[in-house]
């Protein structure tokens, strides 16, 4: 869970989740990209994967489908 404040861990809670990882999200990997980048394309490149197939098996044009994905992991790319 990555967020700038501690999340409570039900409505009006005393205690919150005080893990710290808005600035590990934020700080820089090895790799250019931030960690949080990182952890977004993991969840983008699967869902890509779920998206291809599921249009695969609508019947939809090879070209459509990759033009599509690769749409969205350029988007992901930029921002």
């Amino acid at each position: 869970m990555i967020h700038p404040k501690p999340l409570a861990l039900y409505p009006h809670a005393s205690w919150h989740a005080t893990w710290d990882l808005w600035s590990w999200g934020a700080s820089k990997s090895s790799f250019l990209f931030t960690h949080y980048w990182w952890l977004q394309f993991g969840i983008v490149v699967p869902l890509v994967a779920v998206y291809a197939v599921g249009a695969r098996k609508q019947a939809l044009p090879v070209n459509l489908i990759a033009a599509t994905s690769l749409s969205l992991l350029g988007l992901h790319l930029l921002f």
